[in-house]
């Protein structure tokens, strides 16, 4: 299967997520970084879906948090790409890489669904 089409549109989900989301937490703060981070989210998941089936449960178990540790000094930017911004650029950059290579493995999406929502985790300064 030629993933030639999926693989331009992943890059363009990773300059979205580095530039505007990074922008709005830089810019605004935590609450509407937040808002642009969650739009973004929604459409990409909405992409895995219709594209690469099973993925977008996937990336939602490696977001998964219980506990968010907020670093001192730390700034809103920061503990984004800290908290998720590193996964995701990581695990889009691997998805690429095995699309590209030939290495991608189709996954069957679970019963078990994780929303991987802002609602599911507790901030606590560490």
């Amino acid at each position: 299967m030629d993933y030639k089409n999926i693989i331009e549109e992943l890059r363009k989900y990773k300059t979205f997520l580095q530039v505007d989301v990074v922008n709005a937490y830089d810019s605004r703060g935590r609450h509407y970084g937040g808002q642009r981070y969650d739009a973004w989210k929604k459409e990409f998941n909405k992409f895995l879906d219709n594209q690469l089936l099973g993925e977008s449960e996937n990336l939602s178990r490696k977001l998964y948090k219980i506990v968010v540790a907020v670093k001192p000094g730390e700034s809103d930017v920061e503990m984004f790409w800290r908290e998720d911004g590193d996964i995701i650029v990581s695990y889009i950059d691997s998805l690429i890489l095995d699309l590209s290579s030939g290495n991608y493995h189709p996954i069957e999406a679970s019963n078990e669904k994780n929303t991987g929502n802002s609602t599911d985790i507790d901030v606590v300064p560490r």
